[in-house]
């Protein structure tokens, strides 16, 4: 199973938005990570995508949803304030997902410094890139029955 965790692509700066934080949306560079990490993830023709309802979020994986003919899930456990909710989830779809099946998330810096290096402490895996990475990056990880096997981070594209 390969679950791939995206970072967000580059959203408009909280400084120069009036509204709620969850409606900002992406600038042009992050529309064209959007675009990128569509291209890139495509080829893994993704089962399942789930994105934190927040719009720079929902917007950086759309593209892929439309290459992929699917629609893309909110989910509560992907919120910038989702606790120990997004390590929930991904227990979850490796555990009840097929073996041949490719999901995709999309979430939060806030989410990435605490999911990532507690899967993998609890797999006994390197990360090999310190989270968050950058906005527009991913994450691969790689799943053999219950067991990470691998992590790979991917740097966006610019």
């Amino acid at each position: 199973m390969r679950l791939i965790v995206v970072r967000h692509g580059i959203a408009v700066p909280k400084r120069k938005w009036d509204g709620p934080d969850a409606d900002r949306p992406l600038t042009a560079s992050g529309t064209h990570q959007a675009k990128m990490v569509a291209t890139r993830l495509a080829r893994y023709h993704p089962d399942e995508i789930i994105s934190s309802s927040s719009l720079r979020c929902r917007q950086t994986v759309e593209p892929l949803a439309t290459r992929a003919a699917i629609q893309v899930q909110d989910s509560e456990a992907l919120r910038v304030d989702a606790g120990d909710r997004a390590l929930k989830l991904i227990h979850e779809r490796v555990t009840t997902s097929p073996s041949d099946s490719t999901i995709v998330v999309c979430t939060h810096r806030e989410v990435l410094v605490e999911s990532l290096p507690a899967l993998a402490a609890e797999f006994g895996v390197t990360l090999g890139h310190r989270p968050p990475g950058a906005k527009g990056s991913y994450w691969t990880l790689r799943f053999d029955g219950n067991h990470l096997i691998n992590i790979k981070y991917s740097r966006p594209n610019r």
